[in-house]
């Protein structure tokens, strides 16, 4: 019997997640990792348990923006991967344009010694 077996829906749902993420997912993220794994077993044991009242099921679903902050700050969630993607795509551009920037010096050395 693996550990996957006794599951709920959500926790699974968190593990593939956070397994899609491949790399990008470190060792430094086990906090944010056990974390969600943990609200999502909590919310999936409580709407899992036949003796849970009404009460109970509709207060642990307060837990639900907790586990969504988690999986945004391991890039699990739409938003999250478009400012990354976003992030990613700024940085390129600034590098562009930092390697492009010796060049307009020396131009402008160039310019300015031309008209001197």
């Amino acid at each position: 019997m693996s550990d996957l077996d006794h599951v709920g829906h959500l926790e699974t749902a968190v593990i593939e997640s956070i397994e899609a993420r491949g790399d990008a997912i470190t060792p430094a993220d086990n906090a944010a990792v056990v974390m969600a794994r943990s609200i999502a077993q909590t919310i999936d044991e409580t709407l899992e348990d036949y003796e849970a009242d009404r009460a109970e099921k509709t207060k642990v679903m307060y837990l639900m923006p907790h586990l969504l902050k988690q999986l945004t700050v391991l890039g699990c969630t739409p938003e999250a991967r478009g400012e990354i993607k976003q992030a990613a795509e700024e940085s390129k551009a600034e590098a562009r344009t930092a390697s492009k920037q010796p060049a307009n010096v020396i131009q402008l050395l160039r310019a300015a010694s031309s008209n001197e």
